[in-house]
């Protein structure tokens, strides 16, 4: 559904209507000289383009699964990485296949046909070792995950009869070591940002281990200073107004960028959540940390990771992480070379 936002100008107001069609949003402009009815005209109309008419599951073929899919959910989730999934599948599959003559064979033969795609990538580029092998098979598994929470859905809302995944084998894989970056590295990636309110976004991520699509939502009504809580409007697992404390030291930093005076509305990180990742990722080549993967995420491990650290406690941490499961923090739980040899130091042999 369409959505208005209105828009405060010295000549009027203006207003913004946003629309998602197939998983992407677009924006609709009217100006001052139009009226809220004008708006509302305009929201029913791109509203009636958007929607895709009824689709028999009979009928229902890979493209028309994809452009169902993104339409039914676009409010709910993240769609970017369930539909790259599937864009990825369709360069495999007929995109005109039904999606009732898919099985697990199909899947599995996909499957194959990736890693083949993406192990001779790499060996193009000369760079396949054991480690890299690993990570393309993780990466594969990955995309194979993704691709099941579509077909699950579904299933759910009976487009197909069947399980397409119940009998898929993923590829034996070592899992990935969570990377975390020491206060030195916290420090020089914090200096290679631009000096913007990026900088404040950082501090938001190192205090509260948000994820992405979590601080580009946040807003200043979201900060409850009185009574020291950040509430989370949504989260990744789509649990509504989820609140967690305020960390002294990042209530101090919110203050000095002036957050208390901002308008209620006024979002923290006024950037795309990409345009985020590109200053992230820049900045940590600046700084000399371009081994790291994840320049975003790498935030979130850090958080949990120090948390741990700190407290040993598995619980606290998986509830500062907002974690359902303990055994997802439990993969934070990673030995620390550089802790072990300052230990294995102080033994008196």
């Amino acid at each position: 559904m369409a959505s208005i936002r209105k828009i405060k100008l010295k000549s009027g107001t203006a207003f913004q209507i946003q629309i998602y069609k197939n998983g992407k949003r677009f924006t609709h402009y009217l100006g001052p000289d139009h009226s809220y009815a004008d708006a509302r005209r305009k929201a029913r109309e791109l509203d009636a383009t958007a929607h895709p008419p009824p689709v028999a599951p009979s009928s229902l073929t890979l493209d028309l699964l994809s452009e169902v899919y993104a339409q039914k959910r676009q409010m709910e989730i993240d769609l970017r990485r369930n539909l790259f999934a599937l864009k990825s599948f369709k360069e495999y599959i007929d995109p005109e296949t039904p999606v009732s003559q898919i099985d697990h064979n199909v899947v599995q033969k996909y499957r194959d046909w990736l890693l083949e795609k993406r192990l001779t990538t790499a060996t193009q580029r000369g760079d396949l070792d054991q480690d890299q092998i690993q990570k393309i098979r993780r990466g594969v598994n990955k995309e194979l995950i993704n691709l099941r929470v579509i077909f699950n859905w579904a299933r759910k809302k009976e487009f197909i009869s069947h399980d397409v995944f119940e009998k898929v084998d993923f590829l034996p894989a070592s899992p990935s070591k969570e990377q975390a970056l020491s206060r030195k590295e916290l420090e020089a990636y914090y200096e290679a940002l631009p000096k913007t309110r990026i900088r404040l976004v950082f501090q938001v991520f190192r205090y509260t281990g948000m994820r992405r699509s979590e601080v580009a939502q946040l807003k200043r009504s979201d900060i409850d200073f009185k009574g020291k809580l950040i509430r989370i409007p949504k989260t990744k697992n789509r649990e509504l107004n989820v609140a967690f404390p305020l960390h002294p030291e990042l209530e101090q930093i919110l203050i000095e960028w002036h957050v208390p005076e901002m308008s209620p509305e006024e979002r923290i990180a006024p950037y795309h959540i990409d345009a985020i990742s590109r200053m992230f990722r820049r900045a940590l080549v600046k700084a000399g940390l371009k081994g790291k993967s994840s320049p975003v995420h790498i935030m979130r491990h850090t958080y949990v990771t120090r948390i741990l650290k700190e407290t040993k406690n598995l619980f606290l941490a998986q509830k500062a992480a907002r974690h359902q499961s303990v055994n997802t923090t439990k993969r934070y739980e990673h030995v620390d070379l550089d802790d072990v040899s300052q230990d294995l130091a102080d033994v008196n042999f």
